[in-house]
């Protein structure tokens, strides 16, 4: 597993629903690149209530838009 990937589950964000291509490009984020995003998403965590994930099913069946946080 690209050390990007697991850094996020280190972090305890949960990729599991992405597709196999979101994958792809988040194991070819730099260390900087993910530092960012678990920042953002300790963020979003700690302002709590009006601050939610959302997910959008695409129309083609199996596609599924997340904002993984």
């Amino acid at each position: 597993m690209p050390q990007s990937i697991d850094r996020f589950a280190a972090a305890g964000i949960d990729l599991a629903d992405l597709s196999a291509d979101q994958h792809a490009v988040l194991s070819t984020l730099s260390a900087d690149e993910v530092d960012t995003l678990v920042s953002i998403k300790r963020r979003f965590d700690n302002a709590g209530g009006d601050t939610e994930a959302h997910s959008e099913t695409d129309p083609k069946p199996g596609h599924t838009g997340v904002i993984f946080w």
